[in-house]
C-alpha cells in the first residue's frame, strides 16, 4: 500500500529487468520465487518500429538475497 494525499492506495507494477555480466551471473544463482533487493536504473526500451521510451527497463547495477525469516 502508498499513501497518496491521505489516502492508502493499492499499487502494482509490472517491470522488465535486465542483468549483464558479474550481475547476470549472481542473479542466476537465486532460487525462482525468491525475494532480491536491486539497484539500478530504468531505461526506455529501444526496438525498431517503436517509440524509444515508450517502455520501461530497470537496468541491474547491483542485487542482494532478501533472506526469508519466519
Amino acid at each position: 500500500m502508498q499513501l497518496e494525499a491521505g489516502i492508502q492506495r493499492q499499487t502494482e507494477a509490472e517491470v522488465s529487468a535486465v542483468a549483464i555480466g558479474d550481475i547476470a551471473v549472481a542473479a542466476s544463482a537465486f532460487v525462482a520465487g525468491g525475494k532480491a533487493a536491486v539497484k539500478g536504473f530504468l531505461a526506455g526500451r529501444r526496438r525498431m518500429g517503436t517509440q524509444q521510451g515508450a517502455q520501461l527497463v530497470l537496468h541491474v547495477t547491483h542485487i542482494k538475497p532478501i533472506q526469508h525469516s519466519d
